[in-house]
């Protein structure tokens, strides 16, 4: 007796309803008391494949066929795998030649696609889609035109099987709460290379599930690609069985609803999902589901943390605290700079102070008038030497009256002379000594601004590797605290999980007893 309820639902992508593309996803599920069926295809979106939307259509018919089929046949599915993959091929590729011989290819379709390839800069896709334009030009790989993925699960009482070509996530939830994505990788898909229906080698995967699952779910990359591969995707689903048994079936008509949102606001891309459901099993799991819920947000929230520790990676606090020290290194040689040029300019005043306590050399005036004085005394002895010497020429009789005369004149004008020399390299050591000095002020003015540049930028080095060794930090605390608070759930839901085998083991315990008083009873009977 089929335990399982299905739904499906399909929404167009916000960059179809924009650009005024039609929806390429199309979704189908059943259930009967024989078995139930879930699938969703998802039409290609590149122009070239023009008819994809027809092309899902048809492969949700097919499969749908197919399974329905194969159950109520009672065939053996694990011996007919290979004709599953087979079959769904052969007929899909028989329902898109139908279609095409009752629908050829259009001048609106073909005059579509050389508006795309005109407009694609791109070499490789540009000649890629011209030649599939010859193709179907000529009547060639018309299936291309079709492209589309399928993902399907189907459940009866003897197997659950899933059925997936290209990409898309089938994600399973089990009797212990727990979920996976169960149907093998395509490995075509890890090397950049889709399976597709249109494909010769559709890279098609049937899985037959190992234990019995609880609900599976089905759903076109859109919604992959919005909620990523991880614990993100896991915990949408964990809420979507919440809703489930909260809501039974009133929660698909939200779900439906929101898939319009979740679109606009990820991947822009089509959405379906489709599956199958155990309502009981997922009513007596929802504490455990619950649980597992808050675990996988919490491990979201530990993984992002791992990935950026607060802001700040290891290597960027490095980096900071390199550049705190570099900025240290650089107050201290400003610094000692400073010192240095504070004490040669202290070195210098002394030196002018000395000077200065000679004469007042920044008199320019009294300098001024201090040589004219010299000159003007120069000049008088100068002139009297002369009239001397002409008196000497004439009065030869006084001649060593005024060689007396003469030698102490010239001793005074050595000595004028020399005083005035003095004065002149007195001045000149002072103005150098004044320039010396100005000079050495604009260095260390220069040097203390310097020195107070590197400190600020010390300080707020040292403001910014504290800012970030303390975000670093309460990242570290955060990751140990959502660690212990998982380490808690996970054990809280390994209880819940012994708890309910336990009840389990109880009720069967319960059921089977009074089986056997019925067979004791039936023997007495016979014996009389």
């Amino acid at each position: 007796m089929n335990r399982y309820k299905a739904f499906n639902v399909h929404e167009r992508g916000y960059s179809h309803i924009s650009k005024g593309l039609p929806r390429q996803d199309n979704s189908y599920s059943f259930s009967c008391d024989e078995y139930a069926i879930a699938i969703i295809a998802d039409g290609h979106g590149s122009p070239q494949y023009f008819r994809s939307d027809v092309g899902s259509e048809l492969a949700v018919k097919v499969c749908s066929d197919l399974l329905a089929n194969l159950i109520s046949r009672k065939k053996d599915a694990r011996k007919n795998s290979e004709n599953i993959k087979r079959f769904i091929k052969r007929d899909w590729d028989n329902a898109v030649l139908d279609h095409f011989s009752n629908n050829p290819i259009t001048e609106e379709e073909i005059s579509f696609l050389k508006s795309e390839i005109d407009g694609e800069d791109e070499p490789r896709r540009r000649n890629k889609m011209s030649q599939y334009l010859s193709y179907y030009l000529s009547g060639k790989l018309i299936q291309k035109a079709y492209g589309t993925t399928l993902i399907a699960v189907a459940a009866c009482d003897d197997y659950t099987l899933g059925v997936h070509i290209g990409d898309g996530t089938c994600v399973a939830f089990y009797e212990d709460g727990s979920c996976d994505q169960p149907i093998p990788a395509d490995k075509n898909n890890m090397a950049n290379i889709a399976g597709s229906l249109c494909n010769d080698d559709t890279g098609c995967r049937v899985y037959f599930f190992e234990k019995r699952p609880v609900a599976v779910f089905v759903a076109s990359d859109g919604l992959d690609d919005s909620f990523g591969q991880g614990e993100q995707l896991y915990n949408y689903y964990r809420q979507l069985c919440l809703d489930i048994v909260l809501q039974n079936e009133d929660c698909f008509k939200s779900l439906q609803k929101s898939l319009s949102v979740i679109s606009e606001k990820g991947s822009k891309d089509d959405m379906s999902i489709a599956g199958i459901y155990d309502e009981e099993s997922l009513r007596i799991l929802s504490s455990i589901i619950s649980k597992r819920l808050k675990c996988g947000k919490l491990k979201y929230q530990l993984y992002s943390l791992q990935e950026t520790n607060g802001g700040v990676s290891e290597y960027s606090l490095k980096a900071k605290k390199a550049k705190l020290q570099k900025a240290t290194e650089e107050r201290l040689s400003y610094e000692m700079e400073s010192n240095t040029l504070k004490s040669s300019l202290r070195k210098l005043r002394d030196n002018i102070f000395r000077l200065r306590s000679v004469f007042n050399f920044d008199d320019i005036e009294s300098v001024n008038s201090r040589l004219s004085n010299f000159d003007k005394q120069i000049e008088q002895y100068e002139n009297s030497l002369k009239s001397v010497n002409n008196e000497l020429s004439k009065l030869k009789q006084k001649i060593s009256d005024l060689e007396e005369e003469e030698q102490r004149l010239n001793c005074e004008l050595a000595s004028v002379k020399s005083d005035r020399e003095q004065f002149i390299n007195t001045s000149q050591q002072y103005h150098s000594k004044r320039n010396d000095e100005n000079n050495e002020a604009s260095r260390c003015e220069s040097a203390e601004s310097k020195y107070k540049m590197a400190a600020q930028a010390e300080r707020e080095r040292e403001e910014d590797y504290n800012s970030a060794r303390q975000s670093y930090l309460d990242a570290q605390t955060k990751k140990n605290e959502l660690r212990e608070k998982i380490k808690q759930l996970e054990a809280e839901i390994s209880d819940d999980i012994c708890k309910l085998s336990f009840r389990k083991e109880q009720t069967d315990r319960l059921t089977t007893l009074p089986n056997e008083s019925d067979d004791s009873d039936n023997d007495s009977e016979d014996s009389n």
